[in-house]
């Protein structure tokens, strides 16, 4: 009998264990530990839980191995679907302009689904916890619902699109991706699997259709969806002006060549937000000081964007924890090494959490 035959049969059964642990972790006001199970065994005891009851599961591993055959497990036990992997952000990636961008769209994606109410089962390591994201307020805000028979100006859309990290192209294929060609409109949220086609008459929609990003053709009609941000950094001239003024202080403050700095900050003026390294979130949503800090903490974490009730697993606590203290050192370790480079970076203090 396979593994997908053996979850399905403990749905559909009076099985107590998971029952019994779910009670106790409603009534519990702190933690519980559960110990006795070995690999696989802790992802079919995790997928118990989240088909028994209505919470999301948020899963920490020590390491990002550990994490991916975890979520490999729980895909085997529950569905692809089901299943979210949060990702990283590259730690070598210091270059302001170069990141891997798919790896930011998947925690985008992940991201617009815990805020848009979805439950949501999610495997993520110590590492992947280091580093700040967009404030949870800016993510909210910028949350759009569309819907059959709303009123939608292009142009207005197009300016929103653009500064949410959307890139204009002539064909879309890949999330993060738009096109405006006359009375029709295709856009590619994170969230979604396929990209969409929204038919306009007048400024009222009249379809909303998910089509095949290769052959383009129609797979199916829908009523509504939600356009969600396509970057961590909505780029308003506001928060441009702000991340100009923070580099040229923090350029000053490394002693970079005043070329360097020139050349930095022309670059940023004429930037697009989808090529924008998220490791300079801060320089967009908050002022660098006198003292070179940044004066306010105003980036959040992936826990402030869990939805209340979220059941959190740690895969072993002491391990998560060990592995935390590494991925700390191993950040120092980069920023050292970058020190001696002559290259644009943050301190710790304004990109990463430290405890």
């Amino acid at each position: 009998m396979s593994m997908r035959k053996i979850i399905n049969e403990y749905k559909g059964n009076n099985v107590e264990f998971p029952d019994d642990l779910l009670d106790r972790i409603k009534q519990a006001p702190a933690k519980i530990s559960v110990s006795g199970l070995e690999a696989a065994a802790r992802a079919f005891m995790a997928g118990l839980l989240f088909e028994r009851d209505d919470s999301s599961i948020f899963i920490i591993c020590a390491r990002e191995k550990e994490a991916l055959a975890f979520a490999g497990d729980l895909a085997f036990f529950l569905g692809e679907n089901d299943v979210f992997y949060y990702p990283p952000i590259d730690l070598f990636a210091v270059e302001l302009f170069s990141f891997p961008r798919e790896e930011e769209l998947m925690r985008l994606a992940l991201l617009a689904r815990l805020r848009t109410n979805r439950k949501t089962i999610i495997v993520t390591h110590a590492g992947a916890l280091s580093h700040k994201i967009m404030p949870l307020g800016e993510f909210n805000q910028n949350l759009r619902g569309v819907s059959l028979k709303d009123t939608l100006d292009r142009d207005e859309l197009t300016v929103h699109l653009d500064a949410m990290g959307y890139k204009r192209v002539s064909l879309v294929e890949e999330a993060g991706e738009f096109s405006v060609r006359g009375n029709i409109i295709d856009i590619f949220p994170p969230l979604e699997k396929n990209p969409l086609r929204v038919e306009l008459s007048a400024d009222e929609i009249e379809s909303i259709r998910a089509f095949d990003n290769v052959s383009q053709r129609s797979l199916h009609a829908l009523e509504s969806f939600t356009i969600s941000p396509a970057s961590q950094i909505i780029l308003k001239s506001e928060k441009r002006t702000l991340a100009v003024q923070n580099i040229k202080r923090r350029a000053d403050e490394l002693s970079l060549p005043r070329g360097m700095r020139g050349n930095l900050a022309e670059a940023l003026k004429n930037a697009s937000a989808d090529i924008i390294n998220p490791v300079f979130l801060p320089l967009f949503y908050d002022e660098i000081s006198a003292d070179g800090k940044f004066s306010q903490n105003t980036l959040s974490s992936i826990f402030d964007y869990l939805p209340l009730g979220t059941l959190l697993i740690l895969d072993g606590s002491f391990s998560v924890r060990q592995a935390f203290q590494e991925a700390q050192m191993n950040i120092e370790q980069m920023l050292f090494k970058t020190r001696g480079e002559d290259k644009f970076y943050l301190d710790s203090q304004g990109a990463y959490f430290n405890e």
